[in-house]
């Protein structure tokens, strides 16, 4: 397939190499050390507690790390990013023939882990859709493992193939929420 050079999608985040973590400050140590100060100090503990305070409060703060991605991972969030934008053309043809307004979803690349509108996911998930924020998420080393473990030929077949599918959940989600609030409304009139 010629992709290069072709539409891609504005609907991306790109998270791959991207981790979190929780700066560690011992939460309760640092509530003893506050109590101590307060219990056994004087004036000089009434001008370190704002500042002890200050650190129990930026525990738990995010930091967040980012690794550069490889010319090959960036070509594939590339290929990726054509293969959504066809389907958002796609779809909102489609929708636009049955009068009905097509959302294009977000899709979402991540290495290892990601939080989702449907909670905490790993790449072991392989690539999924989550009605709760309507995005797509793909891990894009899914498509490596099949190629080494399980021998999987089909290359950028393979993947687009994938994306059409997560995306196809988007499109059936919004026609079953169009068509919930259309029931809904025939009842309400039929009421009235």
């Amino acid at each position: 397939m010629k992709w290069i050079g072709r539409r891609q999608s504005d609907n991306m985040e790109d998270r791959r190499g991207s981790s979190s973590g929780k700066i560690a400050i011992g939460g309760g140590l640092l509530g003893i050390i506050i109590l101590l100060i307060n219990t056994f100090g004087g004036e000089s503990a009434q001008q370190l507690t704002p500042v002890l305070e200050q650190l129990q409060q930026n525990q738990g703060q995010q930091t967040e790390q980012t690794a550069a991605l490889t010319p090959e991972q960036k070509e594939l969030g590339e290929f990726a990013a054509t293969v959504l934008a066809d389907t958002e053309d796609v779809w909102k043809k489609i929708f636009q023939e049955n009068n009905l307004t097509y959302e294009e979803p977000k899709m979402v690349l991540f290495t290892s882990n990601v939080e989702t509108g449907c909670g905490s996911a790993t790449a072991a998930s392989g690539p999924f859709y989550c009605p709760a924020d309507r995005k797509v998420y793909m891990d894009l080393a899914f498509f490596e493992e099949l190629k080494s473990r399980f021998g999987a030929k089909g290359g950028d077949f393979a993947i687009a193939y994938v994306i059409a599918h997560e995306v196809g959940h988007h499109a059936n989600s919004l026609r079953n929420i169009r068509k919930s609030a259309s029931i809904a409304r025939r009842k309400i009139r039929s009421r009235g």
